[in-house]
């Protein structure tokens, strides 16, 4: 049975600080001393063994050190080896006619002519496909009014795809004269005649308005454009115009007859619901109509319509 006896300790850090204490000392049995005396001592290792031992540690050591330094020299030379190969291998391709522009492929153009096209970037002919500054081709081919977006292709050996993104047009802007509008209401190009037929148009933006204040004139033309989309989401009689006042209220006006419907500053789907009622219910009587007034604010409920001869 162990025995556990406190002794008082003559010195402390602890005490002198003012923490004071005894010291557990654990006194061993008479067993256990019997056993570490039956106990014999290990023999003893011969100095020469411990240093041969204590040198196959070195040596193992150095060994290994070596193969790993080994190791990173190789690494490296194979690295430096394939930089200067890889180098020496793209300035041979860099240099070589093989690789030269033979041929210009431009897709997906129906606005565009493809010759126009080919013609922006004809400066890409006659050299190396790899080495291209494309980016001053795609400023080149954005050069033509009805290119959108371009992006390259590059097909080995000597050929280069151009395929063109072009506007999308979705009406016409008049301000002295008349301007396609893409579905973003970014005016894009000037309308040749036949670019005119079957597109409407929006007015009540001054080229002056335009030019000094180019931000609220788009937000502008994308209310008109979003007012076609509303129209346009059922099947209705087709619009002329898009006219937009001062005070931000849009007139519609069809293009048979010239009727005007009037829609306040909001075009709601209850408005247009309104608009095909009404539509409906005059029946032959429609060709005398001349305005549609639903941007009665008082009732709304009510639509009025002003009549003419036939």
């Amino acid at each position: 049975m162990n025995r556990r006896k406190t002794i008082p300790r003559r010195f402390s850090l602890l005490r002198l600080l003012g923490r004071g204490g005894n010291r557990r000392v654990r006194v061993r049995g008479a067993a256990e001393v019997v056993s570490a005396a039956a106990t014999p001592p290990p023999e003893p290792v011969p100095r020469a063994r411990r240093a041969r031992e204590a040198l196959a540690r070195v040596w193992s050591r150095t060994l290994h050190l070596t193969l790993f330094a080994v190791k990173v020299a190789l690494v490296g030379v194979a690295l430096i080896g394939a930089a200067f190969g890889g180098y020496h291998t793209y300035s041979r391709i860099a240099t070589s006619s093989y690789f030269d522009v033979r041929r210009i492929e431009v897709r997906s153009t129906r606005r565009a002519p493809t010759d126009e096209v080919r013609r922006l970037v004809e400066s890409a002919r006659g050299k190396n496909l790899l080495t291209l500054d494309l980016d001053a081709l795609r400023r080149a081919a954005l050069g033509h009014p009805w290119v959108s977006e371009v992006r390259f292709e590059r097909r080995l050996p000597n050929t280069l795809r151009v395929i063109v993104t072009e506007h999308r047009a979705r009406a016409l802007l008049l301000m002295g004269h008349l301007y396609l509008v893409n579905e973003d209401g970014r005016v894009f190009k000037r309308a040749d005649q036949d670019e005119r037929e079957g597109m409407p148009v929006i007015t009540g933006i001054s080229r002056m308005s335009y030019l000094e204040h180019p931000e609220r004139a788009q937000g502008q033309i994308a209310r008109a454009l979003e007012a076609l989309d509303q129209y346009y989401a059922r099947v209705r009689p087709p619009l002329s115009e898009v006219h937009l006042g001062a005070g931000g209220e849009m007139t519609l006006y069809l293009r048979r007859g010239g009727v005007a419907v009037r829609v306040g500053t909001e075009l709601t789907e209850e408005r247009m619901e309104k608009m095909d009622a009404v539509w409906a219910a005059l029946g032959p009587d429609v060709r005398r109509a001349r305005v549609l007034y639903l941007d009665n604010v008082a009732r709304k409920d009510r639509v009025t319509v002003r009549m003419g001869g036939y």
